[in-house]
Order: C-alpha cells, then structure tokens, then sequence
C-alpha cells in the first residue's frame, strides 16, 4: 500500500500512525489473544508501516514528518486498560526512539511529533471492547469520555496535530487531563501509580468472564444517559454508530 501510494503521487511526505483498539477489562477477564490484538493494532501497526514509508520520507529530509499518535495510557497506566496502556507504552518508547535517530544531531531524517491525547470525544465508546462486567466497564468509561473538561473534542485536537506537525514540534499533549496526569508522573511517578489504585479499587471487580463484546452491541442504560450526550453526537459525526439507545 505504502510503496503504491509513492508511485501515485510520486513521494511520501508525511505519515500519520493513529491505528488503535481498545479493550476495558480487569486484567484477570482478558485473554493473551486480546492483549495480542492491542499489540499488533496499536504498536506492530506503527512499525512496519514506519519502516516501509522510510525510505520514502528520508528523500524529503527534514520536510518530512512522522506523526506518531500515542495517549496519555502510554504514560500512566490507567486501570482496565492493561493491553491498550503496554501498547501505548511501546508506541512511546518507538517514538521518541526515532525522534533520537532522525531528527536531532546530524540527523537528516524526518521531524518525528509524539502526539499524547488525553481521553477524546470520538464517539469511540461504541467500538470499545468490554469485558468481565461490560455494562458496568460501559458505564464508567463512557462517562470517562464524554466529561467536557476531562475530554477533548476530535475536531480541535486534530487541528492542534496538524499544527504540531508543521511546525515540526516533538511532542504535543491534547486535553487537560493530558496535561496534568503527565506532570504528576513526571513528578512522582509512584504517588500516581497508587492513585490509579485507588481509582481501580472503584471499578468492576474481576468476575473471571473470558470474552469482550462491542460497546454498541451491549445495550447498556448508560447509553441513553444525558451524560453521554457529548459522545453519543461524536459518534454520529464520526460515523461510530451508536446503538438506538443512544441516538
């Protein structure tokens, strides 16, 4: 696909990684299989299409961008999140991997931007996967990403990328709570481990269900929530089709 889009338009200029799914589980009621789907979706996905567009990008030199979409999960480890946060993880570490080898120094190679969202209204809930308990995995993950200070819209955080990657920025932090969960981190990075603690303790307790179902298949209450108002109009802009109970 990659070498096909270079013969099409006869160069790459930028590449854009924002492949990503997402399963909401105790980490007890996840199978290897799904944590393996967060590993080849949301990291392996980055790297072979990085590698392949290369060659590519480095004939640009240092007009060319890489554009590597990774998440506050990738640097807090949120609980439920176990495949999604070690995926994001990993796609940290590879992105400022390459910011190291091809943008500093004597470096010729392409600007590489790590873009850290916090939670963003996409409307995404609906193709989450939950498992163990999934209404109630449903219900405090849909309100997670509809909140209007704790989230940010899909529209300006794309606006906000674009800028970041022209400029040739190396990193850009989307949303509030981006912000302030990665300089607690920063700071003390073991009081925000036992934070996230005591946030897992008010969650679904593991009920040692094997399996995950699609939010939109779940017919959850939450979903006809006015708190879910924000989300539920993200998913019909952004063709996440939600369930009737939530149009």
């Amino acid at each position: 696909f990659i070498d096909g889009v270079a013969r099409a338009f006869g160069r790459i200029d930028v590449l854009v990684n924002n492949a990503g799914v997402i399963q909401v589980a105790p980490m007890q009621d996840l199978r290897v299989e799904e944590l393996d789907e967060a590993m080849r979706s949301n990291f392996w996905s980055a790297v072979y299409a990085t590698r392949r567009a290369l060659p590519h990008l480095e004939k640009q030199g240092r007009a060319a961008r890489i554009v590597n979409v990774t998440s506050i999960g990738g640097r807090v480890a949120v609980p439920h999140l176990l495949g999604y946060n070690a995926s994001k993880f990993a796609m940290m570490g590879f992105s400022e991997s390459l910011q190291a080898e091809l943008s500093y120094g004597s470096a010729r190679g392409p600007r590489v931007t790590t873009v850290i969202p916090g939670p963003m209204r996409t409307g995404s809930i609906y193709n989450a996967e939950f498992g163990g308990d999934p209404r109630r995995e449903f219900g405090w993950f849909g309100l997670a990403s509809s909140i209007p200070l704790a989230t940010i819209d899909a529209r300006r955080a794309a606006r906000r990328v674009v800028a970041a990657a022209r400029e040739g920025r190396a990193e850009v932090k989307l949303g509030l709570s981006s912000h302030l969960l990665s300089w607690a981190h920063g700071i003390a990075p073991q009081m925000t481990v036992r934070l996230m603690g005591l946030v897992n303790a008010l969650l679904p307790a593991p009920r040692g269900a094997a399996g995950t179902t699609r939010g939109r298949d779940l017919r959850a209450p939450a979903q006809g929530s006015a708190l879910l108002r924000l989300s539920n109009e993200a998913a019909r802009r952004n063709n996440e089709a939600p369930p009737e109970a939530a149009r």
